[in-house]
This record gives C-alpha cells, structure tokens and sequence, in this order.
C-alpha cells in the first residue's frame, strides 16, 4: 500500500492505493496495479515523481498490514549509465560529461559492472572493487572512452536432477601484453651497427605506458538425488612488459633540453570461483589461480663501448629522469560449497604469484642539468580470499537414536580410562573448544567451515607468493653533473 502522508501524488500512483512488487533486482522494485500483471512484468508507468521526501510503502499479508514501513523521498532522484558493455570491474575510463551530477569532465573514473550487467562508476580502483559507486543526481549526456586493456574468460554450468548430476566450469586466461618505447629495439637479435640518436638542441621525452585488466570467472552448481558434484576453475595468467629506454650500446651525441625516459604501468587481475554441490553424497570445490608478471622498466643505457665519441658526456639544459612507476592490485577469491544428505565436502583453492620487477636507471654520462630524478616506485595489493563448507546429515543408531558426535565419545572415552586409570583428572581441553578455536582463527583468515553430522570435510588454502624489487640506479662509474636537485 502506498501512502504519501500529506506530500503530492507521484504520477500513476494514488494515496492508500493498492499496488504489487516487480522485484527487477539489485535492490530495485517496479509497482504493478495487479497481481498478474506484477507477475508478467508490466509495471505502472510514473509520470512525475511528486513533492515532497516522506512518502512510505506499507506491506499487506492477508488483510493486515505490517507495522514496518520504507520511507522513499522521490526528489532524491537516482540515474544509470546503462549497460557496460565489454568493460570489467575496476577498469579506467575517461569522461566526457555534460552536465551529469556527480561527474566531472576529462576526469578519469573506474567501472562498476552490476550483476545486471548494469554500470556504476567509482572514484578510485580501491572503491570499485569495494563496491563504492558515485552517486548521479541529474542528468545529461556522457561518452566514456576507455582508458584500460581488457582481457577476461567467464565460464557458468549447471546440473540438476536425476541420480548423479556434475557440472563443471573451467575459465583461463592468458594476457601478454608489451607496452615498447625503444630507441635501438631489435628484440635481442644480433645487430653489429649501433643506432645513433643525433641531439640538436631540442627535448628528448620517452615514454611507455600501459594500463590493463584481467577477468577470470568459472561458476557451477550441481544438485541431484544421490550424487553431486560441482567444480570450478579459474586460472588467470597476466604477462606484462612496460619498456621505456635507450638501450644499451646505442649512440647518443650531441646536446638537448631534458632528457626525460618514464615507463607507467597499472595492471589489475581478479579470478573468482564459486562451485556448489547438493545431493545424498556432495562435492563441490573452487579454485583458483593467478600467475601475474610485471616488468616496468625506464633506462637510459650506456653508449658504444666502440666509438670514443659515447665516451663525451651529453650535454643539457633541462632536466635528466629516468622514472619507473607501477601499481599492482591482484584478488583471487574461491569457494567451494556442499550440503550432503550423508556426506559433504568441500573445498577451496586461492593461489596468487606474484612477481614484480620496477626499475629506473641512468647508465651514461651527463653535464649541466637542471633537476635529475632517477625514480622507482612500486605499489602492491595481492587478496587470497578462500572459503569451504560442508554439511552432512546427522546420522542415526539402529533403535532410531542419534549416534554421539565427537565431543560425547571423547567424553564417554575420558570417563572410561579415568575408571581404569585410577584419576579423577580430565583433560584440560574438549575437543569442542578446540575446533571451535582452530574455526575462529581459520575463519577469520580464509572463511572454512564445517557443520557437523554424518560425514562432512571442509578443506581450504590460501597462499600469496609475492616477490617484488625495486630499484633506482646510477650505474657505477656514470658521472652526472646538475645544478638542481
């Protein structure tokens, strides 16, 4: 029942009247004027969202109306980008916003893919996998440009019915990206004559910059009378390559402004397993996999150890940098769910590996620069988040009795040998408040949980290797000669 307590109508709705939920999800009602028509989807159409911020929805059951209400202020309108398409979660697009409410032009933002497949925008990388989107307040037109290389695999499966039912998913991904500004590139071949960069005077800028993304998802469920097994695997594997250099052994004379080589990369990999199993003996088990690689890279390398003419220092009147900047985020999630009628198991794998090497280094001589920045810089955020659970149905005694669970045989077994032992001493511990100690800490790290009863096994590793190095380096024996800091 909808009531406005004294603020003006919403178009196509009346005060007390009568109307009926279309639940269209993630948190969103439609109203029907009918209980069939709620049931076929066709929703009233409002045509003006009314005055006022106190209006109230009252749920009916039978006649009586339930003392919980939802308070609803129209003015607060809320807006939708619609679909989004081929992006990912935490992916950067820029915008190009007229008049949009909460959006900024030429701001850069990150998406938000809803389970609809509808798009929300965040602020920053962290709020959109955290879920934190930007509210919009009015609206407008916008274009959005991508501003991230996407890559991803998604795979669903489902199993229902009859005796046994398996359903498995399995979803890889294999992205090798390179992002090259090279002087002297020939991918390791063997070249006798050196390249030779002339400097006339002006600005020597080098830059390589590459941002992307990695999708993997593998979803299952399985549910039947007897057997049930449902697997997920997801393996993600992101290669990337961000090269901005003059490599070794090339000629460089002469003399320019600044002398400036920066490499920037961003690389984000998210790999999700999900695998749930029903049936009188369930299996269901998620895991998960991500192998990400890194090389960002910003040199200036050492001249022609043949030609005398690399051994004069190049001479500026700028700035001299040799700058490598990367950011990392890596989450890996799995899980692995059972609910058996006698037996249940369940297990999770969350595994990441994570190597990164960031390097920023001159290698030749210099003269009369201003500033001089040789800079390595590296940020890392690596999530292995893994869960199982298994339940198994109690089991019973011949006479109809439930059988003892652990604690009551221990307890029983306790009794018996304190008789022939001659002690009235018990041990310290039950093996109660010791599972229920080992779940505490198990749970607050990795999320396992068993429930008791029949046969029911609850397995699960998370593991981050993270190796990362760092370096900023003028090489031994490079002489630079600045005025600045």
């Amino acid at each position: 029942m909808m009531g406005k307590a004294g603020q003006s109508n919403i178009g196509g709705l009346t005060n007390l009247g009568f109307f009926y939920v279309i639940v269209v999800g993630d948190g969103k009602i439609k109203l029907a004027s009918s209980a069939s028509n709620a049931n076929a989807g066709i929703a009233i159409d409002l045509t003006s969202q009314g005055g006022g911020d106190a209006h109230q929805l009252f749920e009916i059951i039978t006649g009586v109306e339930i003392p919980a209400f939802v308070d609803f202020d129209p003015d607060a309108k809320r807006y939708e980008l619609g679909d989004a398409g081929s992006l990912n979660t935490g992916d950067a697009v820029v915008a190009s916003v007229s008049s949009i409410g909460g959006l900024s032009n030429g701001t850069t933002y990150y998406a938000i893919v809803k389970p609809n497949g509808n798009l929300e925008l965040a602020a920053s990388q962290a709020d959109a996998l955290s879920d934190k989107a930007i509210t919009l307040n009015s609206v407008g037109t916008a274009s959005l440009t991508e501003a991230t290389h996407s890559f991803g695999a998604k795979s669903i499966s489902g199993a229902s019915g009859g005796d046994i039912g398996i359903a498995g998913s399995f979803a890889i991904n294999i992205a090798n990206t390179e992002t090259l500004a090279v002087v002297g590139l020939d991918h390791d071949a063997l070249t006798l004559a050196p390249t030779v960069l002339t400097l006339t005077g002006g600005n020597v800028n080098i830059r390589a910059e590459n941002t992307n993304s990695s999708v993997v998802e593998a979803r299952s469920k399985s549910s039947s009378g007897k057997v049930g097994v449902g697997a997920a695997i997801g393996v993600n594997i992101s290669l990337n390559d961000t090269i901005a250099e003059i490599e070794d052994g090339e000629r460089v004379i002469g003399s320019t402004g600044n002398f400036e080589v920066a490499a920037d990369s961003s690389n984000l990999a998210t790999t999700l397993t999900q695998a749930g199993a029903g049936g009188g003996t369930a299996i269901g088990g998620g895991i998960s996999i991500a192998v990400v690689e890194n090389t960002t890279r910003a040199l200036i390398g050492s001249g022609d150890p043949l030609s005398p003419l690399d051994d004069a220092a190049i001479v500026l009147t700028g700035n001299l940098a040799a700058e490598a900047t990367h950011a990392s985020t890596v989450v890996t999630k799995a899980d692995g769910e059972a609910a058996g009628g006698n037996v249940g198991v369940g297990i999770s794998l969350a595994l990441n590996i994570l190597i990164n090497d960031t390097d920023g280094e001159i290698a030749r001589d210099f003269t009369g620069a201003a500033n001089v920045d040789v800079t390595a810089s590296s940020t890392v955020s690596a999530t292995a988040e893994s869960k199982a659970g298994a339940k198994g149905q109690s089991s019973k005694k011949s006479d109809g009795t439930s059988s003892k669970n652990s604690d009551q045989e221990t307890a029983d077994q306790t009794s018996y040998a304190k008789g022939k032992g001659g002690t009235t001493a018990a041990p310290t511990q039950t093996t109660s408040s010791a599972q229920s100690s080992a779940n505490s800490n198990t749970s607050s790290q990795s999320g396992k949980d068993a429930k008791s009863g029949g046969t029911s096994v609850a397995a699960t590793i998370a593991v981050n290797f993270v190796d990362v190095d760092t370096n900023a380096t003028i090489r031994d024996g490079v002489s630079i000669t600045a005025t600045g800091a």
